[in-house]
């Protein structure tokens, strides 16, 4: 019983700790950036597509970015979905990259992409409703993820209410 409470206070202590315990280091052992703001930023980091039809196929959107400029490239990490019934492809001075899906249903690599102080960026998001077939009708919401080194990701999200 005594080595549960010694085992139970230490596990304890290390959740409460300021860094946040949990997932405080990458994979390449480097220390997580802990409560610094994005430095990409969107005018629209929503969009809602109203009501959709299967039938009438997939939908797209394009969300813009800006690198907000912090002296430095920001480097983009990577981009994925919150389903497989949505990819993205990002698109940045010029070339295309992706698309990507979901994580676990593919490798999602790193993009190691180096985003200049000022620069634009799209992200090209496609929803196919009728994915999950007659089961996914109704409400839904997809999120869209990109991380970048050395602070928050830009996250993006869109609704649709999909009927047959």
């Amino acid at each position: 019983m005594a080595v549960f409470v010694i085992v139970l206070t230490l596990v304890l202590g290390f959740l409460a700790r300021p860094e946040g315990g949990i997932n405080n280091t990458t994979k390449d052992g480097e220390k997580e950036v802990v409560n610094k703001e994005s430095p990409l930023v969107t005018d629209l980091s929503h969009y809602d597509f109203g009501t959709i039809k299967m039938k009438d196929g997939k939908v797209s959107k394009r969300f813009s970015f800006t690198n907000t400029g912090r002296n430095t490239p920001v480097v983009l990490d990577k981009l994925y979905t919150s389903c497989m019934c949505t990819e993205a492809t990002l698109f940045l001075a010029g070339s295309s990259f992706g698309p990507f899906g979901m994580p676990g249903h593919g490798s999602i690599r790193s993009l190691g992409l180096e985003m200049k102080e000022e620069s634009l960026g799209e992200i090209e998001v496609v929803f196919d409703p009728a994915a999950h077939g007659p089961s996914g009708v109704g409400k839904i919401t997809r999120d869209i993820r990109l991380e970048v080194k050395d602070g928050k990701p830009l996250e993006l999200s869109f609704t649709a209410n999909v009927t047959p």
